[in-house]
């Protein structure tokens, strides 16, 4: 069964991001909608009412069944197609989109697939990648080197302590997301190189 927020969603991450940076990787589907999903909550929104779920794979990767589920379907009816491992929108595609944002629950999601997928006109996609994968849940999973299910009740009351430092800093009322997701990106990312490269932090400060 597919899910029409999963069937929405990665029409628009397709979109998007097919304009920044050319075309879209399967593994960018699931990284984008998770971040997405993220700045929901930095909205205060409910983890459930984002419509599906995601789990932590091994190696500390964001995956979602029905973003797979999604994106086979879309294969299937011709709206995306797929060349070499990358995938980008078909004239079909993209006229169904544009039908498919005609509706308010979809305007909706609009806010936070845009912050999340313009992130990537600000950071080169490597960096991001590795940001959210430093994101608190994923580090866990990918420490403890097992799958398991993301933003449960316990783990988005942490993700939005996670947040306050960074509301408090910009606001959470500010108008395009994009500015908390490239801060708080860049922030993940520079804990990363902290950790990395200890000594050298410590030497430089």
């Amino acid at each position: 069964m597919v899910v029409p927020q999963a069937f929405y969603d990665c029409l628009a991450i397709c979109g998007r991001l097919e304009k920044s940076v050319g075309n879209v990787a399967h593994g960018e589907f699931h990284l984008f909608a998770y971040l997405a999903c993220l700045l929901s909550l930095y909205r205060k929104k409910l983890a459930a009412d984002w419509g599906y779920g995601f789990s932590g794979t091994r190696e500390g990767a964001p995956y979602s069944m029905d973003i797979n589920t999604a994106i086979d379907y879309l294969i299937l009816l011709g709206l995306i197609e797929e060349k070499e491992n990358y995938f980008t929108l078909t004239d079909k595609g993209r006229e169904e989109y544009a039908s498919l944002l005609q509706f308010l629950t979809h305007q909706e999601r609009e806010e936070f697939i845009d912050g999340a997928c313009s992130s990537s006109l600000v950071l080169p996609m490597g960096l991001i990648r590795e940001a959210l994968y430093q994101e608190p849940e994923l580090r866990h999973v990918k420490k403890l080197k097992s799958s398991r299910i993301l933003l449960d009740e316990l783990q988005v009351s942490l993700i939005h302590e996670h947040f306050a430092a960074l509301s408090n800093a910009i606001g959470i009322e500010v108008k395009d997301l994009i500015v908390p997701s490239v801060v708080w990106l860049k922030y993940l990312f520079q804990t990363r190189e902290v950790e990395s490269h200890p000594d050298e932090f410590t030497s430089q400060h």
